[in-house]
């Protein structure tokens, strides 16, 4: 902010996502007469965010009974069995070991964001990236294998490490914080996850030096019909690309370890998206993903 007065938060917020904030605060007061409502000056925060959630549980209930409705007027038993079953497996309650999973590499989610967001989400100055890094995980300094700070569009930010207390590989993707990452957001778009000048063996060869992606590999992994959102699925690419031999190196050193991958909101759909292509090439691959949006068709990846 100009002139000598700056607030706590021109401190503790990137000016990028300050600029975003300033201009949907000025849309909203020169606009108010378009449709567009400034709820939570109207009512208390916490009734704003009730009703949100309240809006998102009567969403997914209407998307589950308008495809049972489909299959009444289907009538076929293939459809009817895929349905049944997907409802059946999101109704059951997860598993202590998943739920501790999920406890532990939310960490993992959060630490990728930085000091800065890291001290307004839980009051904790750490002082830089790294160190907010380490202190929220609790890794040592020599398992960080790799890390991105600075995102462009179609290249998230992230960190790949070794978790040895849960002999995991880790690969954690940052989710939107900078206005280069909302442009990787606006391209909203379809697109195949797969290209034909896509490097097909970073992306779905086995393991193995020299090895090489066969059509086969192609056709199971990612048939040319699979589209995904533009944004993430270049992201998806790019991250794919750099990571690859680092994550077929460090798997192969380290016998027994299997690879996560996780995310939180694009992040998290660009983590969905390797964990298709790689789900086949790396023998015990997880996606834990956080507040990810939807990222392509309900049977795509």
């Amino acid at each position: 902010k100009k002139g000598p007065q700056r607030s706590l938060a021109s401190f503790m917020v990137p000016s990028d996502i300050l600029e975003a904030v300033d201009i949907l605060n000025n849309t909203i007061n020169n606009f108010q007469n378009h449709g567009i409502v400034d709820v939570m000056k109207m009512y208390p925060r916490w009734t704003v965010f009730q009703a949100a959630y309240v809006l998102a549980k009567l969403q997914k209930a209407w998307h589950i009974q308008v495809k049972r409705r489909r299959i009444e007027t289907d009538g076929t038993d293939q459809k009817k069995q895929s349905i049944e079953y997907l409802i059946q497996k999101t109704s059951r309650l997860p598993s202590k070991d998943l739920l501790r999973d999920l406890a532990h590499y939310s960490s993992y989610a959060t630490a990728i964001y930085g000091w800065k967001v890291l001290a307004m989400l839980t009051g904790t100055i750490y002082g830089s990236d790294m160190a907010a890094l380490l202190g929220k995980t609790g890794l040592d300094p020599v398992d960080i294998v790799s890390v991105r700070w600075d995102s462009e569009p179609h290249k998230p930010a992230y960190f790949l490490a070794r978790d040895h207390e849960n002999q995991s590989i880790v690969l954690s993707i940052r989710g939107t914080i900078t206005m280069k990452d909302v442009l990787t957001d606006l391209f909203f778009e379809e697109d195949s996850a797969l290209q034909e000048e896509d490097d097909y063996d970073a992306l779905l060869a086995k393991m193995g030096a020299g090895q090489k992606a066969t059509l086969e590999d192609k056709d199971n992994t990612c048939p040319n019909s699979v589209r995904a959102h533009q944004g993430m699925v270049h992201s998806a690419r790019e991250i794919a690309r750099e990571t690859r031999l680092e994550v077929e190196a460090l798997l192969s050193t380290n016998e027994g370890y299997r690879l996560v991958l996780l995310g939180h909101s694009m992040g998290g759909g660009a983590a969905a998206i390797i964990g298709s292509f790689w789900r086949n090439v790396f023998p015990r691959v997880v996606v834990y993903i956080f507040g990810s949006p939807c990222v392509s068709p309900l049977n795509s990846l």
